[in-house]
C-alpha cells in the first residue's frame, strides 16, 4: 500500500517577519522523506536548505538501480544523495559569495527497510506499536560542539560540525537502518522542535494521534507545542506512515 505523509513548518517565535530557513522533501513514490535546516548565521541559509534537498534527491536517483533485495546498494545510493547535497550547497556558497550551510535528516523507505541519514542536529524517531524509538539525533556531546561551531559562524565562514556545505571535505552522515513494518510511523524533526519537546511529550502526542488513527495531525500539533514552549528557531516536523 502506498505511503502517506504529513508535514508542517513554521518560523520560530518572534521570527514571523523572517523567511523560514527550514525545508521539506516528500517523494512518496520514491519513499524518500527529508527535512533540512539552513544554518541561521550563514548568508544563504534558506536557499542552502532547499538546495540540499534537491541535491539529495538528484544524487539518489542518479545511481544505477540495484538488484532486488540489495540493501547495501540502497544505502550507497542514499549516501550518494547526501554527498550530492553537500556538493551543491558548497557550490552555492562559492557561486554567490558568503557562506551557505544546512543540516539534513533523511529517511528512505525501500524494500522493507527504512534507512535514516543524519547530518547535523535535529532527530528522527520510529513509532511502532505504541513504542517510540529514537532512530538518530544529536547526543549531548554533539550539541555542545554544535554550540561552539555556531559561535564560530558569528566570526568566520564556517558551519555546524558535520553540516552540509561547510567546506570541501566530504560529509560523513550517520546511517541507521530499521525494518519497516505495516503500521510503522517515521518522524523527522528539526532542532527547533527537538530543543523544546521531550521524547515523552512527543510520545504522548503520537499516542493521542494513534488512538484517533490520525497521524496527519501530528506535525502541526508538535510544532505548535514547541512554539508554545518558547521555540525561537524555525520548527518543522514530518511524519510518514503506511496505512
Amino acid at each position: 500500500m502506498r505511503l502517506r505523509y504529513a508535514a508542517f513548518t513554521s518560523p520560530g517565535k518572534g521570527k514571523e517577519e523572517r523567511r523560514n530557513e527550514d525545508a521539506v522533501l516528500a517523494e512518496v513514490d520514491l519513499g524518500l522523506f527529508a527535512v533540512a535546516d539552513g544554518v541561521g548565521r550563514t548568508v544563504h541559509a534558506a536557499e542552502a536548505a532547499r538546495t540540499a534537498l534537491a541535491g539529495l534527491r538528484a544524487g539518489l536517483l542518479d545511481g544505477p538501480a540495484p538488484p532486488p533485495g540489495d540493501v547495501a546498494a540502497d544505502k550507497a545510493r542514499l549516501l550518494a544523495g547526501v554527498q550530492e547535497a553537500h556538493r551543491r550547497v558548497r557550490a552555492l556558497a562559492k557561486a554567490r559569495g558568503g557562506s551557505a550551510a544546512a543540516t539534513l535528516l533523511a529517511a528512505w523507505v525501500v524494500r522493507g527497510w527504512v534507512t535514516f541519514a543524519h547530518v547535523g542536529d535535529g532527530a528522527a524517531w520510529l513509532w511502532r506499536e505504541t513504542v517510540l524509538e529514537r532512530a538518530c539525533g544529536a547526543d549531548p556531546g554533539d550539541l555542545a560542539m554544535a554550540a561552539v561551531i555556531r559561535d564560530r559562524l558569528h566570526r568566520a565562514e564556517a558551519g555546524l560540525l558535520q553540516a552540509i556545505g561547510v567546506d570541501d571535505r566530504p560529509v560523513v552522515p550517520r546511517i541507521v537502518e530499521h525494518r519497516w513494518r505495516p503500521g510503522d510511523w517515521l518522524l523527522l524533526a528539526t532542532d527547533g522542535v527537538v530543543d523544546r519537546l521531550t521524547e515523552a511529550a512527543i510520545a504522548n502526542r503520537l499516542v493521542e494521534a494513534a488512538l484517533r488513527r490520525d497521524p496527519a495531525s501530528v506535525p502541526e500539533t508538535l510544532v505548535r507545542s514547541a512554539q508554545a514552549a518558547g521555540a525561537r528557531d524555525d520548527c518543522t516536523v514530518l511524519v510518514a506512515w503506511r496505512p
